[in-house]
C-alpha cells in the first residue's frame, strides 16, 4: 500500500515538471495541472490497518486455560472430564481430593485420596492414583487400592473439529479385604461454542473383577458403564465454572442407575496450584444412591 502510493506521488511529480518544462504558460491553467495537483494534496499517510490476529490470538490464549494452554482444570476430579492433558512434558501434578456424600437414608461418608501425574508428552501422562479411602463406619481400612492410569490427547481441537481424549485404569487391589483387578476404557471429546464456553461428552465402560476392601464381590456389578455430557465458563482468567449430568451404572447389581447434576468451579490459587470443588446433586432418589455429595481438591504442578 506505502510502495504504491509512494510510486503515484513520484509519476505525479515526474509528469509535472515534464509538461512544466515544455510549455509553461500553456499549462499552468490547464484542469489537468489543477487536478494533479489536487491529487497530490489530497493524499494524504494513511495508517496502517490494524490486523486483529494478534489481539484475536491474546484473547484466545487468555481464555484457553486458567493458566495458559489448551487445558482449563477439568479433569478426572469432577464427573465429566475434558480431552485435552492435565500436564505437559516433563510436567508433574500432585492431588489431594476430600469427598463428603450422603444418602436418601442420611448415612454419611468421608473419603480422601492422593494422585501423582506425569507427563510423557503434551499429549500424554501417566497417573497413579490412591483411590479415595472411606473414613469411619468400619470401612476400607489399610493403604487402600491403588489405580494406574494412561491418558492420551489424540487431537487437539482446531476449526471445526474438537479435541478427542482417551484413557485406559486399571485398579489393583493393595487395599486391606480388596480382591481382582478392573479395567475402564474411557473416551471425551470437548469444543469451544463461543468465547468463553466449552462443551464436553465423556463416557466409559468398565469391567469390574472382585471388589475393593468393605464392598461385597458377589453383589458387585460385573460390567459397569457412564457416560454424560458438561459445559465450562470461563469466569476470569482464573476461574472457571461448570455443570455437568452424568448416568452410570450403580455399583451392586440390582440398583438402579446413578443420576448426577454437579456444579463446580476451578480456581487458580497462584502459579500451579488450583482449587477445584463441586456439588454433586441426585436426580433419581434411590435409597442406594447417594443423595448429596461435596468434593474439594487441592493441586500442584511442577517440573516441566
Amino acid at each position: 500500500m506505502i510502495q504504491r502510493r509512494h510510486f503515484r506521488v513520484l509519476s505525479g511529480v515526474l509528469t509535472l515538471v515534464f509538461c512544466t518544462s515544455v510549455s509553461i504558460a500553456q499549462t499552468s491553467n490547464s484542469p489537468a495541472t489543477k487536478n494533479s495537483s489536487l491529487r497530490l494534496a489530497a493524499a494524504p499517510a494513511q495508517p496502517a490497518k490494524e490486523t486483529p490476529v494478534s489481539e484475536k490470538t491474546t484473547m484466545r490464549t487468555t481464555e484457553q486455560k486458567v493458566g495458559g494452554s489448551a487445558y482449563r482444570e477439568v479433569s478426572g476430579f469432577f464427573n465429566v472430564r475434558e480431552a485435552n492433558a492435565n500436564v505437559t512434558q516433563g510436567e508433574w501434578e500432585f492431588e489431594v481430593p476430600a469427598i463428603w456424600e450422603t444418602d436418601v437414608d442420611g448415612d454419611d461418608d468421608e473419603y480422601v485420596g492422593a494422585s501423582l501425574k506425569y507427563g510423557f508428552s503434551d499429549q500424554t501422562f501417566l497417573e497413579l492414583e490412591l483411590i479415595p479411602v472411606r473414613l469411619g463406619d468400619g470401612g476400607d481400612h489399610g493403604a487402600g487400592d491403588l489405580a494406574l492410569q494412561l491418558f492420551h490427547n489424540f487431537f487437539q481441537e482446531e476449526g471445526n473439529h474438537p479435541a478427542i481424549g482417551a484413557w485406559i485404569e486399571g485398579r489393583f487391589p493393595t487395599g486391606e479385604g480388596s480382591s481382582g483387578i478392573d479395567g475402564e476404557l474411557g473416551a471425551s471429546i470437548t469444543k469451544t461454542l463461543a468465547d468463553r464456553w466449552r462443551a464436553h461428552l465423556a463416557g466409559f465402560v468398565e469391567t469390574a473383577n472382585g471388589a475393593p476392601g468393605g464392598e461385597d464381590e458377589n453383589g458387585r456389578r460385573d460390567f459397569q458403564w457412564g457416560a454424560g455430557v458438561g459445559l465450562d465458563y470461563q469466569c476470569s482468567d482464573r476461574t472457571i465454572g461448570l455443570i455437568n449430568y452424568f448416568n452410570k451404572a450403580a455399583e451392586e447389581n440390582g440398583n438402579s442407575n446413578l443420576n448426577i447434576l454437579e456444579i463446580g468451579f476451578a480456581h487458580e490459587l497462584c502459579e500451579g496450584q488450583h482449587l477445584k470443588g463441586a456439588l454433586d446433586i441426585g436426580l433419581d432418589g434411590h435409597e442406594h444412591n447417594p443423595d448429596f455429595g461435596a468434593k474439594l481438591q487441592w493441586s500442584i504442578e511442577f517440573g516441566g
